[in-house]
């Protein structure tokens, strides 16, 4: 849930963020949850998988719409037991997070 991510990143929790909201400009930031999150459009997922890690949490942030939920499920039948989605995406975290 949003709260769990904000507590999580407050508490320095070893996150690995992948930011999944479309963009047609490159230089749009990336979602501000760490320093290390990556921006990655939901096709080039698959192919980005193996630089991630298999032992550390895996939070994928979409727009919304539910991209990150399908994206998470697939990462954990290749064998991220950790990923998940961010119930809700970028728009409810900044709504529980008033940012």
């Amino acid at each position: 849930t949003p709260s769990q991510l904000s507590e999580a990143l407050k508490d320095g929790a070893d996150l690995q963020v992948v930011d999944l909201r479309p963009t047609s400009d490159p230089a749009t930031p990336v979602a501000p949850f760490t320093p290390g999150a990556r921006r990655l459009m939901p096709h080039q997922v698959e192919a980005e998988l193996p630089k991630l890690s298999k032992q550390r949490w895996l939070v994928f942030v979409d727009g919304g719409d539910g991209v990150g939920a399908s994206i998470a499920q697939a990462s954990f039948h290749h064998g991220y037991p950790l990923a998940m989605s961010l119930k809700g995406g970028y728009p409810a975290w900044t709504a529980a997070t008033d940012r």
